[in-house]
């Protein structure tokens, strides 16, 4: 016979990211493991505590905030760069209806999305535009990044109105880990080579999620800190006059 202890008796459930301002609701029965013996009823305690270390994902965890300090590259320039340093996706969360996301996952589960939102805007006159995605810390074992960036429906195209509808995904990228007699890392890269002037583009950052692969490693996480950053190669994009409709040419 086992003696019943605080040990073996209790149940504890860990909430890792909880949401700000949320209310939450918890559920307690009797449960047996074997049928005819013990009791699924009695007195019960409930405490709730929380760690006094607060982590809460940016303003640019949802799109609309892509373009908040956190989360705005800027204008580049012609032959310019801009990045963000030592950001990561801990505790960042999906949207409803956003684009490369497990919409039926929970955020306990290994295959939601933590997605984190930057924006961009090119020059008047941009070059071949590469943006990259750089891990510089990885919270579990071979961690590889995710990066997608999208082009707006029209130059000034704001997410905070319009959601998700008006994106157009231009390019898409994995970072990979390798453990192969020595552990390496290479970087998610995309590179625009005939980006539009005067327009606004959002990168979208994650890390890969296995699971949906059908692989799950042991100590495996897509959380990561990394470093994004864009830039203009400086080339000068020369578009033909009649690239757009308003200025056909008659034959």
């Amino acid at each position: 016979i086992i003696p019943l202890t605080d040990a073996n008796r209790s149940e504890k459930i860990d909430i890792d990211c909880p949401r700000p301002n949320t209310e939450y609701f918890l559920r307690v029965s009797g449960s047996t493991t074997c049928p005819g013996f013990g009791a699924t009823m009695g007195e019960f305690d409930v405490s709730i505590s929380m760690d006094p270390l607060s982590i809460m994902a940016s303003a640019n965890d949802d799109i609309c905030g892509a373009a908040s300090p956190s989360g705005d590259l800027g204008t580049l320039t012609s032959g310019g760069s801009s990045q963000k340093m030592n950001h990561n996706n801990f505790c960042a969360s999906q949207e409803l209806n956003e684009p490369n996301t497990t919409q039926n996952a929970v955020q306990s589960e290994s295959e939601y999305d933590e997605t984190m939102w930057y924006k961009f805007r090119t020059p008047s006159n941009p070059g071949k535009i590469e943006a990259k995605l750089e891990i510089v810390i990885q919270a579990g074992f071979a961690t590889v990044s995710n990066m997608t960036v999208y082009k707006g429906s029209s130059a000034n195209y704001n997410p905070c109105g319009s959601g998700f509808s008006g994106l157009i995904e231009v390019g898409s990228d994995w970072g990979s880990s390798t453990v192969l007699g020595s552990y390496t890392v290479s970087d998610a890269k995309v590179t625009l080579p005939c980006p539009s002037a005067n327009w606004n583009y959002f990168i979208q950052v994650d890390g890969l999620d296995l699971s949906v692969l059908g692989l799950t490693p042991p100590g495996y996480t897509d959380n990561f800190v990394y470093n994004i950053s864009v830039k203009d190669d400086g080339s000068g994009t020369i578009r033909p006059t009649n690239d757009l409709l308003s200025n056909a040419i008659p034959v």
